[in-house]
């Protein structure tokens, strides 16, 4: 291999190493414990309840989800679970007390986040803190 090639194979390796992405090969154990994490922003449409007689107007909210995968890829099963975990989110947020009519829900983009243990990924900077949302101050 050429020189150049080497120098470019090595800027690489680095750039790779300062976003955490492991250079040696990974044991069994230690890829067991790592996922590949990606967030998903979806639409999920829904028909809230309306008065007797009234046709309710659909009505589409945007939700994000965080997903993960052991392998990276993103099959049949993780889209099935992404469009779940949209809606619970979405439930969730609006403290629904019963289900939703969902009549839809469009996944519009899954962005890879990373290759991270659970605490890896949930691990806050150093004295940061999380303030929870509730819905009344949103």
């Amino acid at each position: 291999m050429s020189e150049s090639k080497l120098r470019a194979l090595k800027g690489i390796g680095d750039a790779l190493h300062e976003r955490g992405a492991p250079l040696t090969p990974l044991s069994v154990s230690e890829r067991a414990e790592r996922e590949f994490y990606f967030m998903a922003c979806g639409e999920i449409t829904i028909l809230p309840p309306s008065p007797e007689g009234e046709q309710a107007m659909p009505v589409s909210l945007r939700q994000n989800a965080v997903v993960t995968s052991k392998d990276g890829r993103i099959g049949i099963a993780q889209l099935a679970r992404t469009q779940q975990m949209l809606q619970v989110q979405l439930h969730n947020k609006l403290q629904a007390n019963e289900l939703m009519n969902v009549v839809d829900v469009v996944i519009l983009n899954m962005i890879p986040l990373g290759f991270f243990s659970a605490e890896e990924f949930n691990k806050l900077p150093e004295g940061m803190k999380i303030q929870e949302r509730k819905p009344e101050n949103i």
